[in-house]
């Protein structure tokens, strides 16, 4: 890897306002950007610009991500090419070529790839935005709008649309083409197929 990147010592002539709980585990590259944020030990960021008042949690990989005020991302987290707005909460997620509004919370062992995600979303744990398509090759988006809640271990399959305020039921699967009108729930669709 040809990027320079900064540890220890240099950390803190490099960004002077961060907060390194253990600068010596955290390699941080000079093109990052780092207002007053908190950065806990084993962190690598690599192009990120990280707002005032964030949080980063131990042992989490960010790459090319926007994180703005008052976000909490981690412990475990790996996201990439990523906007996170105001007051998100993320935990030990995967996230990847995705956005989220204001307030959203993803806290336990997700997979979010290229979502467009509003503003106070309640992601359940374990829920999979399935957004690759093996046979064509073709990655897909989802949409998730304002205020809507994902049920545990949910799955969607891309592309999808959840409205406003919409809920996906625990275990629900949304299959490719699926729309959840605002306000509405959606619990699951069974297909059966002979083999």
């Amino acid at each position: 890897m040809n990027k320079d990147f900064v540890s220890g010592k240099k950390l803190k002539l490099l960004f002077p306002e961060v907060n390194f709980i253990n600068p010596n585990s955290t390699f941080v590259s000079k093109d990052s950007i780092i207002k007053k944020a908190t950065i806990y030990p084993n962190c690598w960021i690599d192009n990120c610009v990280i707002y005032d008042d964030a949080e980063i949690l131990p042992n989490s990989f960010l790459v090319n991500t926007k994180i703005k005020n008052y976000c909490v991302i981690g412990p475990m987290a790996k996201i990439e090419d990523c906007e996170i707005d105001k007051n998100c909460i993320l935990g030990n997620l995967e996230a990847k070529r995705s956005s989220f509004g204001e307030n959203c919370k993803a806290k336990h062992s997700c997979y979010i790839g290229d979502a467009i995600i509003g503003k106070n979303v309640n992601i359940g744990a374990q829920v999979v935005l399935a957004n690759y398509n093996t046979k064509s090759k073709i990655k897909s988006k989802t949409v998730i709008g304002d205020n809507a809640s994902l049920g545990s271990n949910s799955t969607l399959i891309s592309p999808v649309n959840i409205g406003k305020g919409a809920t996906t039921g625990a275990s629900a699967t949304m299959l490719a083409g699926t729309a959840v009108e605002d306000g509405l729930t959606y619990i699951t669709k069974i297909q059966s197929k002979k083999y």
